[in-house]
């Protein structure tokens, strides 16, 4: 049975009896998720505030995310299905506070839903560097202008490293899962066709992994581990100010949870995710 996390154990159970999967095998998948998501972000332990979310809070026993400043705050909204979820007018950002379970370096993922309004101008779904507030460039994960490829940037120094960019792209004006993950126990740099699971980063798209063209940034540099990094990262724009840096734009969501771990999730278990508080 899945940890029980208010608000959680009721749609568990909801799914178990919708899914033509065996509830058994559904609650397992659930239970290794819930045990590898190291920090959770979420929408339904949080409370608007003038229609507007000043925090999200992390269910884990870490920092919640923040925003003090009166026109930066994402505004409360209702996906399709009724779960939670945020608003972006292209002014907002959220700051992350780095820390145990959400800034791993030999072992890393993260998992969101997004829908971009539209494909107009680059947009920084994460950004861990120093014009976020972090005390080192560490990584950046951009949705590109005009295609919606995304890129991940890892950095080595500076500003140089790798990018490695995603063949496929996201769909505007539609609910978007992506996962990201970097492990250096595996052997192949970069997951290029989609299908090798041996690789120290990979990206999908809901269940599908993604190939990847891998690209230097800089003077290049292949990581060998993320870098550390103290201080803040930034939510859906790159740079934390009243007009930040490639935001998401023109009422872009993000919601209802977002979640950060160390060890890679299997491909049942991200499936039991994707089955999860997934709006439409």
């Amino acid at each position: 049975m899945p940890p029980h996390i208010p608000g959680v154990l009721p749609r568990v159970l909801q799914m178990h009896r919708a899914t033509a999967m065996g509830a058994g095998s559904v609650s397992a998948a659930l239970s290794s998720a819930f045990a590898k998501t190291l920090r959770e972000y979420s929408l339904a332990a949080s409370t608007a505030v003038s229609g507007e979310y000043p925090t999200v809070v992390e269910t884990r026993g870490g920092t919640a995310l923040a925003q003090t400043d009166a026109d930066r705050k994402p505004a409360a909204a209702t996906a399709a299905n009724g779960l939670p979820v945020m608003t972006f007018d292209g002014s907002d950002v959220l700051l992350q506070a780095l820390e145990t379970g959400n800034n791993g370096t030999s072992k890393w993922w993260m998992l969101m839903w997004v829908k971009p309004a539209d494909f107009g101008a680059s947009q920084q779904l994460y950004a861990c560097m120093t014009s976020s507030g972090a005390s080192a460039n560490r990584m950046r994960i951009t949705l590109s202008n005009t295609t919606g490829t995304v890129g991940f940037d890892a950095f080595v120094s500076g500003f140089n490293g790798r990018n490695y960019l995603t063949a496929g792209a996201l769909t505007a004006a539609g609910w978007n899962p992506v996962y990201l993950q970097f492990d250096n126990t595996r052997t192949s740099e970069a997951d290029l066709d989609g299908s090798t699971s041996d690789a120290k980063m990979r990206i999908a798209f809901g269940n599908t992994f993604q190939a990847l063209t891998a690209s230097n940034q800089g003077s290049g540099g292949v990581p060998s581990a993320l870098l550390a990094a103290t201080g803040t990262a930034c939510l859906l724009a790159a740079t934390y100010s009243d007009t930040p840096g490639s935001p998401l734009r023109n009422g872009g969501q993000l919601g209802p949870r977002l979640r950060f771990g160390s060890e890679p999730l299997t491909a049942a278990e991200l499936a039991a995710l994707l089955a999860h508080d997934a709006p439409t």
